[in-house]
């Protein structure tokens, strides 16, 4: 199966010495598509929750078969090319925030949406889920404090205090002097 990764594969459901089933866990990410002379619904829903990526019954017609496929390789097609556009995405944003002082504006969104022809708004939600873009300007130091489950049982509450309390400003807030930010992460 190496020599043709990704590419869809269409064992049998009934397989000598194995259900056909068994090479979804084996396909590595390519799609299966599960193919029988014994079509059941309850074959068929064994088949899409192990992961296989169609089921078509025997005798099936030429076209539908290629019709499949062709849908299978268009999907993997589209999840490659969407992962390349995440990627592309992601590196856009760093570049943008270093390029505006730490910091995205909305001057920013627009550059990189017109860069990969994606709405600003969309670069913008991205931007907004993940901690590692910031979405208001910054301090020359930025102190983020780890406030997820983990670290607020290792006693993360009582280091953004003491960092409050040292800064003189609260968790989200920049020093007057705009020597420091403090911001909690997950």
């Amino acid at each position: 199966m190496r020599d043709h990764a990704g590419e869809p594969l269409a064992p049998r459901l009934r397989l000598p010495g194995a259900p056909g089933t068994d090479v979804i866990a084996l396909a590595e990410g390519a799609p299966v598509l599960i193919m029988t002379s014994y079509a059941s619904v309850k074959s068929a829903v064994e088949a899409m929750k192990l992961g296989a990526a169609d089921y078509i019954a025997k005798p099936f017609d030429h076209d539908e078969m290629m019709l499949v496929v062709q849908r299978l390789l268009k999907e993997k097609l589209l999840t490659r090319q969407a992962a390349a556009l995440k990627s592309d995405l992601d590196r856009a944003l760093q570049l943008a925030q270093e390029q505006h002082g730490g910091w995205l504006p909305e001057e920013a969104f627009r550059e990189v949406g017109a860069a990969l022809d994606l709405t600003p708004a969309y670069c913008y939600s991205i931007a907004s889920f993940y901690d590692m873009f910031r979405l208001e300007p910054i301090g020359r130091c930025c102190v983020e404090v780890c406030t997820n489950v983990s670290c607020a049982v290792s006693g993360a509450q009582a280091v953004v205090e003491a960092f409050a309390g040292e800064l003189g400003i609260a968790p989200g807030e920049t020093s007057e002097d705009g020597a420091f930010t403090l911001r909690t992460v997950e």
